[in-house]
């Protein structure tokens, strides 16, 4: 009797249905649906689709004007438009910023030419009015600007915070005051990541090390020779999560912004907001991946013992981009508790259903019993 009683409990429905989700869909699948007794779990296994470019971005450009930029500014001028659209594509609260630095003593040493705005038109508006002049010495305040753009920009709370930097000199440290220690410390801080394009010949660089002599009016490199010259935008991007792409033509800077942009690492992790008495962790909490590639959770949903019966479950499961909340990527999940509790086993209370077949199944045998005998001759 117990043994057939266990058979049908095992027929109830107990575990996890998942709905399926477009190919086209970053988070598959986008919606978990699972009956569960309190106390049990179950397990399905997402898969999230990195972006390609950051997700719900506010995207700074910055640029050095001095005198031997102007060939890099006209390509990045020329194609910013192009880039911009590209992103909002994909992201219509993503916004932009123009910003640009040269060299202390110079008119304009630093300016926010174009502060946050989803307005491309103004961007572009603010790249017009960048004119490569002045520069004096071989190195340039960038150092001053990456510390002040830090606070100077209007960069939204949920957003992923970028930079695409270019220039073909490494900078004066300190800038203005400002050290590069103290730059990488304000970046890290506003959680703004560096994708830094250095242009130049790339050759041998003068020091191995960032030290404030190697800065001097009489650094033996000529102009031109990138921002890593001295290793400062390694030690930068590193810092911040970012990347160092290189081209020594000034013609290709709006290019390898765009391939810098696509190269960012994409750290994921999926955050869970809801009814309390579920419980949706996940292994492994977070996952770094290369952009444009997919990462698989192991998802474990539990239903707390002790709660309501009879009652849906739902919650929220945010798969986070670099910290920022970004649409698409999201799931759903709805866990339904059956109206009456029920277990299996020698120690298991008799669910009604099976209770009822059972009672059901005795009197159909007692029933046929008592036929038998009624019908059989008598001897």
């Amino acid at each position: 009797m117990r043994r057939f009683v266990g058979a049908l409990v095992a027929l109830l429905p107990i575990g996890c249905a998942v709905d399926a989700y477009a190919a086209t869909a970053p988070v598959a699948p986008s919606t978990v649906r699972a009956t569960l007794s309190t106390g049990a779990s179950t397990t399905v296994n997402p898969t999230v689709q990195a972006p390609t470019s950051p997700a719900n971005p506010d995207l700074v450009f910055l640029a050095d004007t001095t005198g031997s930029m102007g060939g890099a500014i006209d390509s990045v001028r020329s194609n910013a438009s192009s880039i911009m659209a590209s992103i909002a594509a994909g992201n219509p609260s993503a916004r932009f910023a123009a910003v640009q630095y040269r060299d202390e003593g110079d008119g304009v040493a630093y300016e926010v030419t174009q502060n946050l705005t989803t307005d491309a038109a103004q961007v572009t508006s603010a790249m017009d009015a960048w004119e490569a002049t002045g520069g004096g010495d071989y190195a340039e305040g960038q150092i001053h600007a990456l510390y002040h753009l830090a606070t100077d920009v209007a960069w939204r709370t949920d957003s992923n915070h970028v930079v695409a930097w270019f220039g073909d000199a490494p900078g004066h440290d300190p800038s203005q005051g400002v050290t590069l220690d103290q730059a990488i410390a304000a970046l890290v801080a506003a959680h703004i990541r560096v994708v830094a394009v250095s242009i130049g010949e790339m050759d041998s660089p003068v020091s191995g090390s960032i030290a404030a002599p190697a800065m001097s009016s009489a650094a033996v490199q000529p102009p031109g020779d990138g921002l890593d010259d001295v290793g400062q935008a390694t030690a930068i991007v590193e810092a911040t999560g970012g990347v160092l792409m290189t081209t020594s033509d000034p013609s290709e800077v709006a290019s390898t912004i765009e391939e810098g942009l696509k190269a960012l690492p994409v750290t994921i992790e999926p955050v869970y907001s809801g009814d309390t008495h579920l419980a949706v962790t996940f292994d492994p909490a977070t996952l770094t991946v290369a952009s444009g590639t997919t990462a698989t959770f192991k998802e474990t949903i539990t239903l707390a013992a002790g709660s309501p019966a009879g009652t849906t479950f739902t919650g929220t499961v945010t798969f986070k981009l670099n910290g920022a909340t970004a649409a698409d990527y999201v799931q759903t999940v709805a866990v339904n508790s059956p109206a009456l509790p029920f277990t299996s086993g020698p120690q298991a209370p008799l669910p009604w259903i099976p209770l009822g077949l059972a009672v059901l199944g005795l009197l159909m045998v007692s029933g046929a019993g008592i036929a038998w005998r009624v019908m059989s001759p008598r001897r």
